[in-house]
């Protein structure tokens, strides 16, 4: 019964690192995005390419997350339910 509730709770904190690191992509990409708007292209409408670019890289990260789920539960599952040495 414990190593189920480690194992869901280490699921939990993978899946919620993994949206952090695409959380932290996210708004390094919208950062370049803006610094090379203001200083090279100057776009005045900006905000909807920003808002398709973010959800582009959303779904992505979504899809590879679900892609590697399998992998992630099964690694975690070897790690905690293998039998001792």
């Amino acid at each position: 019964m414990i190593k189920k509730a480690a194992f869901y709770f280490i699921f939990l904190i993978v899946s919620v690192v993994h949206f952090m690191v695409t959380f932290v992509v996210i708004l390094f990409v919208l950062s370049t995005l803006n610094i090379f708007n203001r200083n090279i292209i100057h776009l005045p409408g900006l905000h909807m390419i920003e808002i398709i670019v973010m959800v582009l890289i959303g779904l992505v990260s979504l899809f590879m997350y679900f892609r590697s789920l399998h992998k992630i539960s099964r690694m975690i599952k070897d790690i905690l339910f293998r039998p001792p040495l």
